[in-house]
């Protein structure tokens, strides 16, 4: 629904300042030069209609070259090439300064409503009456004073009970309204131009709106558990045209305002109603809201105004007030201004890189993760500092559950566009549910992507590593890194380790040397705002090495040698070369005494060497193996004879020089088990 800014005050004091200088076309100024020393430059004013006016005294010097007796000094606040009148300077209120007939004086102007400030922020000056030269703000004058700046708060009532409240809030960079949920969210705002203090086109003209009627919805912004739900503002209209049975809700709200820096805080809260009656209808009939119910659910709201209006946050938490779980079905309407001529364009998340202006009926899938919709209310008009066209920037941080739909879009709509963020929130038992908003406004994308930065917006360059994957391992020294960057702002660099690297139709390549074992590689894109994105990969580099010199086989004992049953065993190990194996031949030797020609005596040593028992293996080098020397016929009949046997055992590895051939060397004993 279009909303706009009507300055009634401005238009009739232009009309009155026209009137005034005709009147005074004949007079001579007597006032060459003035200071306005109170308030103080940047002094900001609330006008709350729930106390007491708000009232300011003005204090400052003027210089006259003619008796002041001849007129009375006007203190007017100037705005662009307008201003609005605040006061008069009465003969009462000027005291002469020292020495007498020196036409410098002082004067004290007290009690004047700030409202006379006007809708503007504005830089008073004292001048002469009638005066008729445009003295814009920032231009150098012999009348100076304090920029001001001047905000009204009220609340909306029904009978004794409040629906709603509205701010307007003026900086020295903004104005900006904020009204209850239901009534339109944040909107209008403008930006103000530093120093001349002329307002801009509006950008934002209802956002983060909850309407009782949400347009082309065919239901209110709210619906709880299915049913149909308003928050006080809503609720209003339907008990205007309905008067159902129960209470009607109220919505409380408290501010924090600051005289250095104006608005900073808005806390409101809106308890929900649901209709409930005999039949279901929207709008409602006199059978469907038979009487209002609490719908269980909360909405508190929090606004957060900083950097002079050009950034405002909404915070919002729903909560279960009946300790039961709700389904929450939630419409945030986002209205923004467009420019009659050429249409308003939008930047969605995860769209096309382009601007273009929304269709009525169109639709899209958006994610917190994409960043932020960008938007131009004029779609051609070049970006300027200080220019009538604003750019704004809408982050949000929790997904919508279903694609945006365009209820009016700005190609279709003189003036304005129009589209409806749906969210289903599972409220639990007794808990809550959050999400925020914040929106900014500035004269170019960089400026607004720079501010909605500042809430993680996304507003970075698109940056991504094609090649080489992470965990790439490789035998070359240097590795080919390859990807692609864009920014719809412009790039200003794209750097690989540190080092600036071209980008050619969106995409680059450069080669980066590597060291030894893992290495990262760091690419970090700059867009032309200032923001960046980094992006990272990871390689190995292992150098190819020369394989090692054949190792010749090599067998060596791995166990003590153990006694049998007419047998010796031992566990030997063969290393080496894969492929290669180690030749053993193992034998136990023992010594007769002959007499006779026959054996009267064994001895492991001296006189005649007999072979009683031999082996020969093969172990694969890596491997071992346990080889066992079973005693000969001879070997059996000696240890039969003598039950006792003593022997040597030489294991040694064949093929290998004489003097490397031993592996193992011992005496054994075998005995014979006697019966």
């Amino acid at each position: 629904m279009p909303r706009s800014r009507i300055r009634l005050t401005a238009v009739l004091v232009v009309l009155s300042a026209t009137v005034l200088l005709a009147l005074a076309s004949g007079a001579s100024g007597a006032v060459v030069s003035s200071q306005i020393t109170s308030p103080s430059d940047g002094s900001y004013f609330l006008e709350d209609t729930t106390t007491t006016p708000t009232t300011v005294t003005i204090k400052g010097t003027f210089k006259t070259n003619a008796p002041i007796e001849e007129e009375e000094p006007e203190i007017r606040c100037y705005y662009g090439s307008e201003f609005n009148e605040v006061a008069e300077v009465e003969e009462a209120d000027i005291k002469e300064k020292s020495p007498k007939g020196s036409n410098e004086y002082e004067f004290t102007v007290k009690e004047v409503s700030v409202e006379e400030i006007g809708e503007s922020p504005c830089v008073l000056r004292v001048v002469p009456f009638g005066y008729k030269e445009v003295l814009a703000p920032g231009t150098v004058t012999p009348f100076e004073g304090p920029r001001v700046a001047y905000s009204e708060f009220a609340l909306q009532k029904d009978a004794a009970t409040t629906i709603g409240y509205d701010i307007e809030a003026r900086t020295f960079s903004s104005i900006f309204e904020i009204d209850a949920a239901g009534q339109c969210g944040l909107g209008p705002s403008s930006l103000i131009s530093s120093p001349s203090m002329n307002e801009g086109a509006e950008l934002f003209r209802c956002a983060g709106a909850l309407f009782g009627n949400a347009q082309g919805a065919g239901r209110p912004a709210v619906k709880v558990d299915g049913h149909n739900a308003y928050d006080p503002y809503g609720a209003d209209a339907v008990f205007a045209s309905l008067h159902p049975a129960g209470t009607l809700p109220a919505v409380t709200v408290t501010k924090v305002f600051e005289k250095t820096n104006g608005l900073k805080s808005i806390h409101e809260t809106d308890p929900l109603v649901i209709c409930e009656g005999t039949k279901t209808a929207f709008p409602e009939t006199a059978q469907s809201c038979e009487k209002f119910a609490p719908a269980g659910i909360s909405l508190e709201r929090v606004w957060t105004a900083s950097n002079e209006g050009r950034l405002i946050s909404m915070s919002d938490a729903w909560h279960s007030t009946d300790a039961a779980a709700h389904a929450v079905d939630v419409l945030y309407t986002q209205e923004l201004g467009s420019d009659v001529t050429s249409a308003g364009s939008f930047r969605l998340p995860g769209g096309a890189a382009s601007f273009a202006p929304t269709k009525t009926g169109d639709s899209a899938v958006l994610s917190a993760a994409d960043g932020a919709i960008l938007y131009r209310q004029n779609g051609t008009a070049a970006e300027a500092i200080g220019g009538n066209h604003p750019v704004g920037a809408i982050v949000f941080d929790t997904s919508p559950s279903a694609p945006i739909t365009v209820p009016a879009g700005t190609a279709d709509t003189k003036g304005f566009g129009v589209f409806d963020m749906p969210y289903q929130l599972d409220v639990p038992a007794g808990g809550t549910r959050k999400l925020s908003m914040t929106f900014a406004q500035g004269y170019t994308v960089g400026e607004v992507c720079a501010l909605a930065e500042s809430v993680k917006s996304g507003c970075q360059p698109s940056l991504a590593i094609t090649s080489p994957g992470a965990g790439t391992t490789t035998s070359s020294p240097a590795v080919n890194v390859s990807g692609t960057a864009s920014d719809f702002v412009g790039l200003s660099s794209v750097t690989v380790n540190g080092h600036p690297v071209s980008v050619a139709g969106g995409k680059w390549s450069t080669t980066v040397g590597l060291a030894a074992g893992a290495n990262t590689i760091s690419v970090e894109a700059r867009n032309q705002a200032g923001l960046t994105r980094s992006a990272t990969t990871s390689v190995s580099y292992l150098p190819v090495q020369q394989a090692p010199a054949p190792q010749p086989p090599r067998a060596s004992r791995a166990g003590a040698a153990k006694l049998g049953k007419g047998a010796v065993s031992i566990v030997l190990a063969c290393s080496g070369s894969p492929g290669t194996n180690c030749t053993i031949k193992a034998t136990l030797v023992t010594i007769e005494k002959l007499h006779g020609g026959r054996p009267t005596a064994l001895s492991a040593a001296h006189l005649k060497k007999v072979t009683v028992g031999s082996t020969s293996v093969t172990i694969p080098a890596g491997s071992r193996k346990t080889v066992t020397i079973k005693l000969n016929a001879t070997g059996r009949s000696l240890l039969a004879k003598f039950h006792k046997l003593p022997t040597r055992l030489a294991v040694v590895q064949q093929g290998v020089p004489k003097a490397s051939s031993s592996v193992a060397a011992q005496k054994l004993t075998l005995i014979a088990k006697r019966h």
